[in-house]
């Protein structure tokens, strides 16, 4: 299936990234080793999201659970690292696990993550780093 031209809010990066994802829970639903799964639990709903600043409110965790989805792909930007200190790295990660909706996201939903720039350094680093 060929992938579709960006539009204006939705770039060529996102559709890539979502159809990756997408592809990867397709390809090995029975992969996953998470405690929230059953065995035999198929995964029909799944949430994306992305770009979650730990620094600014997030009550966007309220939405997505009220979804009720059987797993959550973090589409990359889960933090803004925004450094190359990894102690940095680390503290912005446990402000965002802090975070009261994304606590009960985590509790609740299995998570799988891509990493993107901010994630683990500098904004537009490049694949070098």
């Amino acid at each position: 299936m060929p992938i579709p031209p960006p539009t204006p809010d939705v770039t060529r990066r996102d559709v890539v990234q979502a159809a990756a994802a997408a592809a990867l829970v397709a390809a090995a639903p029975s992969a996953f080793a998470d405690p929230l799964f059953g065995a035999d639990q198929a995964i029909k709903r799944i949430a994306f999201g992305a770009c979650a600043h730990q620094d600014k409110d997030q009550p966007i965790w309220d939405a997505v659970l009220a979804a009720k989805p059987d797993l959550f792909v973090f589409l990359g930007d889960n933090i803004y690292g925004d450094t190359r200190d990894p102690e940095v790295i680390k503290a912005k990660y446990a402000k965002l696990a802090a975070k009261p909706g994304f606590k009960r996201l985590r509790e609740s939903v299995p998570i799988l993550s891509v990493w993107d720039d901010h994630d683990y350094g500098e904004n537009d680093i490049g694949v070098e780093y």
